[in-house]
């Protein structure tokens, strides 16, 4: 199992770059008097359900039914983590806040979300190569950084939302079949789903590096 006390400090770590993020946002907000950059709240609470999905999968990965559950809802809510990265596309000159506060108040956002993120995905990462050898461990990376980059291009560009996958899973399936049908089309999806997964790659081998030397219970 996890070393609690050390996981606890990460997320701890993660909890005051959160609050640091929403401070910034209530002072812009008390400064300017509008509500500028509200839905980053709500951005940043998706990027933690990956988090608390990824504790109930640890918590019930001998319970096949349960972990199958939580380990699914962390893959169709872990691209939300990575998306706030693309809320820079909301970055411009507003009033007279300077367009340097706006920059490190995306930021903040972007780095708490991410980091979250990532550390759910360690979680997972090394459940399963615990039980499954190191091999599949970053095979699951992989996979999921894969399959994450194509959700943030999902989400960013076609607007579709992590929970249309379990509500409305015939309509994604329709627009995705007819979308990547066009060639200029499939290659934006590509071209945009790679350099992602490439960046999140490297992300992820940097959060691990300092990581390597925390000792963990046996599994």
């Amino acid at each position: 199992m996890l070393h609690k006390q050390n996981e606890i400090k990460l997320v701890l770590w993660g909890a005051a770059g959160s609050l640091l993020a929403v401070l910034l946002l209530a002072g812009r907000w008390l400064v300017v008097g509008k509500a500028s950059f509200h839905f980053m709240v709500w951005n940043l609470f998706l990027a933690w359900l990956p988090l608390l999905f990824a504790a109930l999968a640890w918590r019930w990965w001998e319970k096949r039914p349960f972990s199958l559950l939580f380990t699914t809802l962390w893959l169709l809510f872990f691209p939300n983590a990575p998306y706030i990265l693309t809320d820079f596309v909301h970055l411009r000159q507003r009033g007279n806040v300077p367009l340097w506060f706006d920059f490190l108040l995306l930021l903040a956002f972007a780095l708490a979300g991410l980091y979250v993120g990532l550390l759910s995905l360690d979680w997972l990462h090394r459940l399963v190569a615990g039980k499954n050898g190191r091999f599949s461990g970053w095979l699951f990376v992989l996979t999921t950084l894969t399959l994450s980059s194509f959700g943030v291009y999902m989400g960013r560009f076609w607007r579709w939302n992590s929970w249309d996958m379990l509500l409305r899973p015939t309509a994604v399936l329709s627009h995705l079949a007819q979308t990547l049908a066009q060639p200029a089309n499939a290659q934006h999806t590509a071209a945009v789903t790679f350099l992602l997964t490439i960046i999140l790659i490297v992300s992820y081998t940097l959060f691990r590096f300092p990581q390597k030397e925390r000792r963990f219970k046996s599994l």
